[in-house]
């Protein structure tokens, strides 16, 4: 699972679309502004304008799911449009999807909110005269490739393949979707408790959502070996990894740290082979080790937000991974 597009709200509205769409398949497509429209016919004639925008290629349900749910919860009207023009002066709109971010603070934003996002970038391109309003509407659809050793920036159309593969796959991770589309038992459950309990956010949700990634997630397993590996290693040497302090006194430092993580991986892959290194796929932000997983696991208080303890590694805290283990889900 990865942080940011796999959250409990954007689960639970992607599951609601797919309860609403089986009962009602006939339902109407989205529709696109004109202008979205016009650029996706420049860049691929012929092609539907709904198939390009949402990424897709088929007519299967869970496709249609995913078409739904990208535009009516995130790539919504206000957020696919890129820019405003006031007194003469092109700027993001400060446009945020339907979907909440997991704090519950606000709702998330999508190609802007940074200095340098896609839709800061085309109006900074557009003030300086570099680009029509066309071409401007092209960059924002199919994005803008980097140059001088830079990082592209993802348009609408590859930042909804990322998005997709990264809500399909922690769906089904959860067990949360049958591979049709149509919603599990459990994601019916899930789906039940936010509708009673004040959404995705709410205490009941979490607290399902955290028993379901130790559970059905296997995030027990994970720390079972993270802490199996990290008594072996700091019974031999109760100061492994530190460096050179004040004094000479041992220090769990930053360096300390990832070299500490680094070496959990490497046995977990390769000694223990419970696990396997995936080649990620290009992404706008480097990713550490175990970056995703340890962030998800102190969310939900499985692991300290002490980052590390000398002696001792990754503090996990047990009794929270056991009450989670016994929900009945």
């Amino acid at each position: 699972m990865r942080e940011g597009s796999t959250t409990r709200d954007a689960f639970f509205r992607f599951l609601q679309v797919a309860k609403r769409l089986s009962a009602d398949p006939t339902a109407p497509r989205p529709t696109l502004r004109s202008e979205l429209v016009a650029a996706i016919g420049r860049l691929a004639p012929g092609r539907d304008p709904i198939e390009y925008i949402t990424n897709t290629a088929d007519n299967k349900f869970l496709t249609k799911v995913w078409q739904f749910f990208w535009l009516e919860w995130l790539a919504t009207p206000a957020v696919l449009t890129p820019w405003k023009l006031e007194a003469g002066v092109y700027s993001a709109p400060g446009a945020r999807t339907r979907i909440l971010r997991e704090d519950g603070t606000d709702f998330s934003q999508l190609w802007e909110g940074r200095v340098n996002s896609l839709k800061e970038t085309i109006a900074g391109m557009l003030n300086r005269g570099e680009i029509s309003e066309a071409q401007g509407w092209e960059a924002f659809v199919g994005g803008i490739s980097a140059t001088g050793g830079g990082q592209d920036k993802q348009g609408v159309r590859a930042r909804a393949h990322s998005y997709r593969e990264d809500i399909d796959s922690a769906l089904a991770q959860l067990r949360w979707i049958e591979d049709d589309g149509l919603p599990t038992d459990q994601g019916y459950r899930f789906m039940t408790i936010c509708e009673r309990y004040g959404g995705a956010n709410s205490r009941a949700a979490i607290d399902y959502m955290g028993a379901t990634l130790i559970q059905t997630g296997r995030y027990a397993s994970f720390l079972h070996y993270i802490n199996r590996l990290s008594e072996r290693k700091f019974a031999e040497n109760p100061l492994a990894y530190t460096k050179p302090g004040p004094g000479g006194m041992p220090v769990f430092t930053e360096e300390s740290y990832w070299e500490y993580l680094q070496d959990l991986e490497t046995k977990l892959t390769d000694e223990l082979r419970v696990m396997r290194k995936v080649s990620g796929r290009a992404r706008p932000r480097v990713r550490t080790t175990f970056q995703v997983e340890l962030t998800l696991l102190r969310n939900y208080g499985f692991v300290s937000s002490t980052r590390h303890r000398l002696g001792v590694g990754i503090p996990i805290d047990w009794e929270q991974v056991v009450q989670a283990l016994n929900v009945d889900l």
